[in-house]
């Protein structure tokens, strides 16, 4: 029932508490040591994609850290 691939409500998150676990875990590790736009090449390789779906980039991945104050 209803369509599976809407997208959530305006304000609501698009990915589960899970996959922000794993990708914040993920990008921390390698904040301190690696560019922006290597991580998001890592989270790519590693499969994840984008809370919109979308490969991550070098701003994904900035705009994360900055929503996240990581």
């Amino acid at each position: 029932m209803g369509n599976q691939d809407a997208a959530p409500a305006f304000g609501k998150p698009r990915k589960t508490p899970d996959y922000y676990a794993a990708v914040t875990a993920f990008i921390t590790s390698l904040r301190s040591t690696t560019p922006q736009r290597q991580i998001a090449g890592m989270l790519n390789g590693a499969g994840y994609r984008s809370p919109t779906g979308k490969p991550f980039n070098r701003a994904t991945v900035a705009n994360f850290l900055r929503k996240k104050s990581i």
